[in-house]
């Protein structure tokens, strides 16, 4: 999927949505990524579907996860030691990342670098696949007598696609939380939602965000860690209960919740 949003037009849709006057139509869009109106409204639709997007008649404006995704992407292309073409050119298939990944600081062979369970790729592939890695324009290995190493250049890439790609899988994941999180509080460490569970609302349950704090204030726990980017009084005095009863704790919120977090404790006292 990186290589889909990155090597295509839908990465200056993705800009355009972020960087217009919101909302935004979708002529306004397509013309500042810069392509026609119909591939603008493939994207915008692919988008919507994964809730990156919202809309409302014709108007069009990021959600939470769409600001977050760009500025994931944004990231990404900073940290890594390579243009963004040749990463998209990386991250096409699974071959390319899996044989980088098995390389490390030692120097290996081409036998035993094919021979590795996980890759699964002729000798032949390896071969070529070393050769690409190995070129001044990407410089992802270091070769002597025909044994490799994957360089610090390699590594980067390694961890910036990790990181983007555990952005992407969060923002997708967890899009009915993005989608209600305004964006000036988009701040959340998109990483971090890895092992979170999100549970939302809705008109036919509406009680099912307060039931899942409440059955988290069990006495009997001996860590406790929340995570509140919308502000809620009754869910603040749920957790502050549990730090009340000094339960080894950790709070993360953004900053606009935090400043009322702490108004609202100081008002309680």
């Amino acid at each position: 999927m990186i290589s889909g949003i990155i090597d295509t037009k839908r990465l200056d849709v993705l800009r355009a949505v972020n960087d217009c006057s919101l909302p935004a139509k979708q002529d306004d869009i397509a013309a500042r990524a810069e392509t026609s109106d119909k591939t603008a409204g493939k994207h915008l639709s692919e988008f919507q579907n994964h809730g990156i997007i919202k809309t409302y008649r014709e108007n069009i404006e990021p959600t939470a996860g769409g600001k977050v995704l760009l500025e994931a992407l944004q990231e990404c292309f900073a940290e890594i030691p390579i243009s963004r073409n040749k990463f998209a050119e990386l991250t096409r298939t699974e071959t390319s990342l899996t044989i980088l990944s098995n390389l490390y600081d030692d120097y290996q062979s081409v036998d035993e670098i094919q021979q590795k369970a996980s890759v699964s790729a002729t000798k032949q592939t390896v071969k070529s696949q070393l050769k690409w890695f190995e070129t001044p324009a990407h410089d992802l290995v270091d070769e002597e007598n025909h044994n490799y190493r994957i360089t610090n250049a390699g590594e980067n890439v390694l961890l910036a696609y990790s990181d983007l790609s555990t952005a992407i899988e969060q923002i997708i994941e967890k899009a009915e939380w993005f989608q209600r999180l305004p964006l000036e509080n988009a701040t959340v460490p998109v990483k971090e939602l890895a092992d979170a569970t999100v549970i939302a609302s809705d008109t036919a349950s509406p009680s099912n965000v307060l039931g899942a704090a409440l059955r988290l204030c069990d006495l009997r726990v001996s860590q406790f860690r929340c995570i509140c980017s919308i502000y809620n009084p009754v869910l603040f005095l749920a957790y502050q209960t549990m730090l009340d009863f000094g339960v080894e704790a950790e709070a993360i919120l953004d900053w606009g919740s935090f400043v009322k977090a702490d108004q609202y404790t100081i008002n309680i006292r």
